[in-house]
């Protein structure tokens, strides 16, 4: 049941997403209630991230592991963003180039992306820059937290 009422919601805030996307799109940034639509259009992204987390909570469905790279992953995720991050907020990547491909979840890894990045949008609420970046995990955090020193890691961080 919860699943239903979730996707139910979901195609509410589908609408109201899409409607805050064409007025904010015939608007002019410095008009006052530019802002209001802003608010409205982040707090419909954060309420659909909200559903999809209950829907897959109630799906039966187990993750599917795929061979990903991290980097792109990183990259498409914020060009699904590109057009809701405000213009006060920059962003600067700093992927590691040449990572080796992960195995993960493409849509869970997405998910956790366009999260951390809404969340970090909303501590922003005067503008900033938001630091997104991948790097090599060395042997000196791997083997303290039980891990193999043959086995290699990555980190995803932003700040």
């Amino acid at each position: 049941m919860a699943g239903g009422v979730a996707h139910d919601f979901n195609n509410i805030l589908t609408a109201v997403l899409g409607y805050a996307e064409l007025l904010k799109d015939e608007m002019d940034e410095t008009n006052p209630q530019y802002k209001a639509l802003r608010i409205i259009e982040d707090s419909a992204k954060q309420g659909a991230a909200l559903a999809s987390s209950i829907l897959n909570a109630t799906r039966k469905e187990k993750f599917v592991f795929r061979i990903v790279n991290l980097n792109d992953t990183i990259k498409s995720s914020l060009e699904l963003l590109s057009r809701t991050i405000p213009k006060i907020i920059s962003i600067e990547m700093r992927l590691q180039p040449d990572l080796p491909n992960i195995k993960g979840d493409p849509t869970q890894l997405q998910q956790i992306i366009i999260n951390l990045t809404l969340n970090a949008m909303d501590a922003m609420p005067e503008g900033g820059r938001l630091f997104i970046g991948t790097s090599r995990v060395g042997k000196e955090y791997i083997v303290p937290n039980g891990f193999s020193s043959h086995e290699e890691f990555f980190k995803a961080y932003y700040s």
